[in-house]
């Protein structure tokens, strides 16, 4: 899944992914509500955090 997080609308077609951010900086923060406990679970490890990517 593609999400936009950035300022500026990506346009007509992305807005559905998109997370208005503000221009200055911010911090992303990632909530996870009631992990697996078995595998592929982020508690052991077997799991990770897929990383944010920045495009220009």
């Amino acid at each position: 899944m593609d999400l936009y997080i950035q300022n500026a609308s990506p346009g007509p077609d992305k807005e559905s992914n998109w997370l208005p951010a503000p221009k200055d900086n911010y911090i992303l923060m990632r909530r996870l509500y009631r992990p697996k406990t078995t595998p592929p679970s982020l508690l052991d490890g077997s799991w990770k955090i897929p990383p944010v990517t920045k495009v220009n």
